[in-house]
């Protein structure tokens, strides 16, 4: 089981939600895929009894829209919403960042 926390900066008066996600339950891919691309929106995947967490958050200051996502420990990479889709789900499913698969990983 995973925590979804997430922030819509679109709607900044909404503040944080959270939302018990069952690991057989796929509503957390609908709600990434609602997340406005605008600068700080983000979302968290936590892994209830691991610890670990999986973060995502979108960037526009360098003018197009980029999703970045990091795993416990402040290391991530720029994906593509497929790769965020994918990562998530394997995180939900095993508990562990796949994000090293999509390329080098730059701490932060």
């Amino acid at each position: 089981m995973v925590r979804l926390e997430h922030h819509e900066e679109r709607w900044p008066v909404l503040g944080w939600r959270q939302t018990p996600t069952d690991v057989a339950d796929r509503t957390w891919r609908e709600a990434m895929y609602r997340l406005t691309p605008v600068d700080g929106s983000f979302m968290i995947f936590r892994g209830l009894g691991s610890g670990q967490s999986l973060q995502m958050m979108w960037d526009t200051r360098g003018g197009s829209p980029t999703l970045w996502m990091e795993q416990t420990g402040s290391a991530g990479l720029d994906v593509t919403l497929e790769q965020a889709e994918e990562a998530v789900a394997a995180f939900v499913d095993t508990g562990e960042s796949i994000l090293e698969e999509f390329g080098e990983l730059t701490r932060v």
